[in-house]
């Protein structure tokens, strides 16, 4: 090693002689001009017949062969940046460290993806993107300052947008995922950025906030229906609601002159008139100024309105064993004739805020919320039909129709989902004046109980009201609902139970392969009333009972079989069958499955199927 230390060195100590032994004169650099006495110093070698260039260029040859010796290294181009400029960083970090200064984020808005799915897209398409900005960003902003900052942004083309209508998303490689946050933990400045890293901080509008988005700020656009003219010429005025929101008279003289057309309505005995229904709206501004400024979610929206408008008898019972007591609005439907029965009673209806109580004709039945929730859905599916499914009609019934779309949204119904959008934004968002005859008529109905001022000032109510909110029932959903009761372990009953509750399950995987004539909604209309859970859920959960078939009963029978003929017997076996037919107790949300018992046993598969088919079908209270 000291060799070639010794070697490195004598090798350099020529080199630096060569390079001294060039000539001043042929350099101009000040490094190459030397003072007289140096110049009394310099060595007197001086090798003789060489130029400039040989000499560099033997220099160079000596640097190289010492660096391939591992004595000499050139310094990288990383190192020599870190020398000359580490001590700059480091001063230039200490300083920035001293303050908080705002940092710009550039964002995009997403639509949540196709609204017909179940679930949102989980990959980025270029469609999806609404809008781009740039917002700034603070090291000291929480999450409710971000939100704030991204709604200001987006304000001036959204105006119904909140901080809670969209959520924070990752996108990597066009692949978008939600980050599941723990307890405590929120996104602000530090979190938000480590989420962009290099690219765009993406958010996305919410499942069933899409509302916010298809209303630009100058949403105040005009809304025309144009209708077809009545038979008969004679023009009236319609008796408008003195809302001073509304408009008194002259609606048609609102339309283009080809779209007025000559209607022919009387509502001199509708519900127009002051004697039929008392105007609310000092109660539900009150409930309006009142409500919680906390409470954002729609659901949860809808539950501080049903328990401040909804008033007399509990919606549902809770216990069984005790009766419900209180003020109820008794109506009689026919099942048949379900719209036109509905809306002869509701002209006797003073207050439509009192719990509905329900009695169908020729059916027995306690109304304890099954009949009424039957009741809310049947009607729902025979308004679509008749009023939305072919467009707006001249019909005198929108005031009613308005009124059961509001009761059944505010007294755990089917939710009315079947409005098109165009309405919707009509009453909801554009202009009453602007409204025609019939869309009035179906406003002023749903004025009844409040929902389009709520609507208005909240509008994530409206999430409600689109088939979104909506959910497709599956054989999981279903037999998660229906949860059956068995009995403790080690009893003689639990294995028959669990057999037939087996056969049960069975069955709701062929009704969902479409292998029988009915439907998941058919079972859960069998055991609730309702075809779907309604968006408060339901107040007592929805359960499985087993019964054990009537053992003495049997056994009656059986002796009188001895007696007969072998085609009575036969005809006795066949309705044997019958024992093991479903029943329900929509009240308490009860579906009950008989049991084989030690003289019965269960009937073939096939049999046992056609017996649920039979009891699902079954559209009446009471067997028929």
């Amino acid at each position: 090693m000291d060799k070639r230390i010794s070697d490195a060195a004598e090798l350099l100590r020529q080199a630096s002689s060569m390079l001294l032994s060039v000539d001043p004169g042929t350099s101009s650099s000040p490094a190459l001009v030397r003072s007289p006495e140096a110049e009394s110093e310099r060595p007197t070698v001086r090798p003789q017949g060489r130029s400039v260039n040989e000499t560099l260029a033997r220099a160079r040859s000596m640097m190289q062969s010492s660096r391939t010796t591992g004595v000499f290294r050139r310094l990288s181009s990383s190192e020599r940046l870190r020398a000359t400029s580490g001590p700059k960083e480091k001063k230039s970090k200490t300083a920035s460290s001293t303050g908080s200064k705002d940092k710009p984020f550039e964002f995009a808005l997403l639509a949540c993806g196709d609204v017909d799915s179940d679930e949102p897209d989980d990959s980025l398409k270029k469609d999806m993107i609404l809008d781009r900005g740039i917002v700034s960003l603070n090291e000291k902003d929480n999450e409710a300052a971000i939100r704030e900052k991204l709604v200001s942004s987006l304000k001036g083309k959204y105006g119904m947008i909140g901080q809670n209508d969209f959520e924070f998303i990752k996108v990597n490689q066009k692949k978008i995922s939600v980050l599941h946050l723990s307890k405590g933990t929120e996104y602000n400045y530090d979190v938000v950025k480590k989420l962009v890293g290099q690219g765009l901080l993406y958010v996305r509008i919410r499942r069933g906030y899409e509302f916010v988005i298809e209303q630009t700020s100058d949403s105040g656009s005009d809304f025309v229906m144009t209708y077809p003219a009545a038979e008969n010429d004679a023009k009236t005025e319609a008796h408008l609601s003195e809302d001073e929101n509304m408009p008194q008279s002259g609606l048609a003289d609102e339309l283009p002159v080809a779209a007025q057309p000559p209607i022919s309505v009387d509502l001199s005995q509708q519900p127009g008139s002051s004697t039929n229904i008392e105007s609310p709206h000092t109660f539900f501004d009150t409930v309006v100024n009142e409500f919680p400024s906390n409470i954002t979610e729609p659901t949860e929206i809808l539950r501080y309105l049903q328990m401040k408008i909804v008033r007399g008898r509990p919606l549902e019972v809770t216990d069984p064993s005790t009766d419900l007591q209180g003020e109820t609005n008794f109506i009689t439907v026919d099942r048949e004739n379900i719209l036109q029965t509905t809306f002869e009673e509701l002209k006797s209806v003073d207050d439509p805020r009192v719990t509905f109580e329900v009695q169908f004709y020729a059916e027995q039945a306690v109304d304890s919320g099954g009949p009424r929730r039957e009741w809310m859905r049947l009607c729902n599916q025979q308004i679509k039909i008749k009023y939305f499914d072919n467009g707006i009609n001249l019909s005198e019934d929108y005031f009613y129709v308005g009124q059961m779309i509001s009761i059944a949204l505010l007294q755990n119904g089917q939710l009315p989902v079947y409005i098109p959008e165009d309405i919707l934004q009509a009453i909801f968002v554009g202009k009453c004046e602007q409204l025609s005859p019939c869309i009035m008529e179906l406003k002023r109905g749903m004025d009844t109980l409040g929902i389009p001022a709520f609507g208005r000032k909240f509008p994530q109510l409206l999430y409600l009201l689109r088939p979104s909110a909506i959910a497709k029932l599956s054989v999981r959903r279903l037999l998660f609902l229906l949860k059956p009761a068995f009995s403790e372990e080690g009893s003689n009953a639990l294995s028959r139970e669990k057999a037939v509750y087996t056969k049960f399950v069975k069955y709701t995987r062929e009704v969902s392969s479409g292998r029988r004539v009915v439907t998941l909604e058919n079972i859960l209309e069998f055991a609730t009333g309702a075809s779907e859970e309604p968006p408060l859920g339901f107040t007592r959960s929805p359960n499985i009972q087993f019964i054990e078939v009537d053992n003495k009963e049997l056994t009656t029978t059986e002796n009188e079989s001895n007696q007969v003929s072998e085609e009575v017997q036969q005809l006795n076996e066949k309705k044997k069958m019958w024992y093991f037919t479903p029943t329900a107790h929509t009240c308490p949300n009860t579906l009950q499955l008989p049991t084989e018992s030690m003289v019965l046993p269960l009937p073939s598969e096939e049999d046992l199927f056609q017996l649920y088919d039979m009891a699902f079908k079954n559209t009446h209270f009471g067997i028929r």
